[in-house]
């Protein structure tokens, strides 16, 4: 686990960050690289030791990536030709995030503080 004074932010995605914080699973950019079981093992790890983490999604990720509102709205920026790191958002995770929803408990941010 890294010192509070090793943490800074913004932290960008290297091969030593990975290596010292290890893969930012709570990242929406994840959820469709590591999927369903990788997030389920997660998740009941942390509640076995009493962890708590925190999960973002960005509510354009349950949109069809294909859809007429998704195009019109991020257009060509979106697309794999253009910026093929945007690969991961453009693959539907609506499936993965009502299992998640309905299988575990969530609060919001301001419930936990």
């Amino acid at each position: 686990m890294p010192k509070e004074d090793e943490i800074i932010f913004p932290s960008s995605l290297t091969a030593s960050n990975l290596r010292k914080f290890h893969i930012p699973f709570g990242s929406s950019y994840f959820w469709s690289i590591l999927g369903k079981k990788y997030y389920q093992n997660k998740l009941d790890h942390l509640e076995v030791i009493g962890e708590k983490c925190n999960l973002f999604i960005h509510n354009w990720q349950l949109i069809h990536p294909y859809s007429a509102s998704y195009k019109s709205e991020y257009g060509s920026q979106t697309s794999i030709f253009s910026n093929p790191l945007f690969m991961p958002y453009n693959v539907n995770i609506t499936s993965l995030f009502d299992y998640l929803i309905s299988s575990y408990k969530f609060q919001r941010c301001d419930q936990i503080l």
